[in-house]
């Protein structure tokens, strides 16, 4: 966990995983009442110093979606991540239905944000 404070105020907090010489940010959250701050870019900015510092991390990646507004203009690469789904049992009757309410959430987020644009 990682948190930006003003004074003795949280006001930004995420998330690092870090593994060998990856690291992975996600789950970044912001106190809203300091929104007009950037709690989040701020937080975000020192998270990339850190780990540019850090000579034991070689690669980082924010896990935002791609052309994310807020981490572009930050961390322009991006691991190639994918989903894997996998049954709990043999023959699962609900692991067919659960995969396709994902794929069906997914092409609607993707269609909600193209309207969102124009």
């Amino acid at each position: 966990m990682i948190t930006l404070s003003a004074g003795t105020t949280p006001i930004a907090a995420g998330i690092v995983l870090r593994h060998a010489d990856r690291a992975y940010f996600f789950k970044l959250g912001i106190d809203e009442s300091f929104a007009r701050c950037s709690p989040g870019v701020l937080l975000t900015l020192a998270l990339t110093r850190h780990l540019c510092a850090d000579p034991d991390i070689r690669f980082a990646d924010s896990t935002a979606s791609a052309q994310h507004p807020m981490i572009d203009p930050i961390w322009r690469g991006r691991f190639a991540v994918g989903d894997l789904v996998l049954p709990l049992r043999k023959r699962d009757p609900l692991f067919a239905p659960i995969v396709a309410t994902l794929s069906a959430r997914d092409r609607l987020r993707h269609f909600a944000k193209r309207l969102l644009k124009r």
